[in-house]
């Protein structure tokens, strides 16, 4: 018999693009093991018991200097790259061009040089010819400066739904944008070059305060302790390096955030929920729906630094770590992800959000640690993309192949949801679909998932 679905999570998927914030599974009934935990079984009892074996949250903050945690996260960060290229097979990188993975490849390009190798190693690489979404310039850089052989695949849209029924197989679950097919052709290009281990930098977004919400809560952290030159600077430093890259929040939303942080008043709460969470009133969903699924999303407490932190780890993570550890497998390579190393985990987690974020720049613990081992080009990058794909130049010139999935998915999902607005809403935006609009993916995927799992 086949199992059901979780209508609770799959309205979370659909509506917010939430994934893996609870045990809970899109299958009813069926929940799955949380990071850090072990599942015990008492045959003469009967009874299964889960324990936690490992908790970061117990780890307190630092009392030591910005310079002494930077030292520290260099040497922490060389060992658990270089424990991590133990192999006796073929081991290689995958290499965005972003701070996080050209820091492994910078890493174990100088490890190999200390230690005088002769080893070539090689990088696979996600690329596109749209610039807008490509970051060829930041690999060929990286590649430049160390003794590794790139390897790059394009992943094509013409390519994608005929693909997709295998990675949702091995996903077992939905995915939320298309980003997770950029991932899985790099997998499959690895195995395609020969290569059976690979090194990735996943993790050092969520420890590092690598997204845009990290800054809300950094100024709420200095106005909760009355620091407010200190939160005056970081804004000032903030809009000046973010203007140019993205919609920076504006200083009175900045207010509302920092001050629905400090307290817990129902408009300011409401407010800081709209500008972090970037709630989706607009979308074509039954507002039952949307006043249901918003009650079930507060997990980020900007309030307290720390609890934000862990949160990010232990909810935002397990998605990408899921995706990570099924497109490897899918082709079996074995992925390895240093900025995971306990150590280095425990000390970025000791560490407060003003060593992460320091003059308006993210992960400055990593860029200052790592100054002798970054090129300066990426050193200094303050632009981010990750596995992207362009999504929103795929529909708008492939409106009715989407159009069709779409439509298709919709009278799967329409057992639990008016599905007549959404269906208006594709007609009416996708030959104008922005970046970042990921409900049309949801929905796609979610359709093609009920199809693979035979869940009608």
């Amino acid at each position: 018999e086949n199992p059901g679905i979780n209508i609770a999570a799959a309205k979370k998927y659909i509506i917010c693009g939430i994934l893996d914030d609870s045990d809970d599974t899109m299958f009813e009934g069926i929940s799955k093991l949380g990071g850090g935990c072990n599942l015990y079984y008492d045959i003469k009892e009967d009874r299964l018991t889960l324990e936690r074996y490992y908790d970061i949250s117990r780890i307190k903050q630092t009392d030591k200097t910005y310079e002494e945690v930077c030292r520290e996260f260099r040497e922490i960060f060389e060992d658990a790259v270089n424990i991590r290229m133990r192999a006796d097979v073929p081991l290689g990188f995958c290499l965005s061009g972003g701070l996080d993975s050209s820091a492994i490849v910078c890493m174990a390009d100088r490890i190999c040089k200390d230690k005088k190798e002769d080893v070539i190693r090689h990088t696979i690489s996600s690329c596109f010819d749209n610039k807008a979404y490509d970051e060829q310039e930041y690999i060929d850089e990286v590649v430049k400066c160390t003794n590794v052989v790139s390897h790059k695949t394009f992943p094509r849209e013409e390519d994608l739904f005929g693909q997709l029924d295998d990675m949702i197989w091995y996903m077992d679950e939905p995915f939320a944008s298309t980003s997770m097919y950029a991932q899985w052709n790099v997998f499959k290009a690895t195995k395609e070059n020969g290569l059976t281990v690979m090194l990735d930098g996943q993790g050092a977004d969520e420890q590092l305060a690598g997204y845009t919400n990290f800054y809300a809560v950094l100024f709420t952290d200095y106005l909760k302790k009355g620091k407010i030159l200190s939160f005056v600077r970081e804004y000032k430093a903030y809009k000046k390096l973010r203007a140019s890259t993205e919609k920076y929040i504006d200083f009175r939303d900045v207010l509302l955030v920092c001050l629905g942080g400090l307290v817990n008043i129902g408009w300011l709460t409401g407010a800081v929920k709209k500008i972090l969470r970037k709630h989706p009133y607009n979308l074509p969903f039954d507002k039952a729906d949307l006043i249901y699924v918003d009650s079930q999303r507060d997990r980020y407490p900007i309030r307290n630094s720390r609890k934000f932190i862990y949160d990010s780890l232990y909810v935002g993570l397990q998605a990408l770590l899921r995706y990570e550890d099924r497109n490897s497998m899918a082709f079996s390579i074995e992925s390895r992800v240093p900025f995971l190393d306990y150590r280095l985990a425990e000390l970025i987690y000791s560490a407060p959000i003003s060593y992460k974020i320091r003059k308006g720049v993210t992960k400055s613990l990593m860029r200052d640690g790592l100054a002798d081992v970054l090129p300066e080009k990426i050193r200094t990058r303050y632009s981010k993309f990750g596995f992207v794909t362009p999504e929103d130049q795929w529909i708008r010139e492939n409106a009715e192949e989407f159009g069709a999935a779409f439509h298709r998915a919709c009278k799967n999902i329409s057992q639990f949801m008016d599905t007549s607005q959404l269906e208006q809403w594709y007609d009416d935006h996708a030959l104008q679909m922005k970046r970042n609009e990921f409900l049309v993916w949801r929905v796609i995927c979610f359709g093609r998932w009920m199809d693979v799992f035979h869940l009608q």
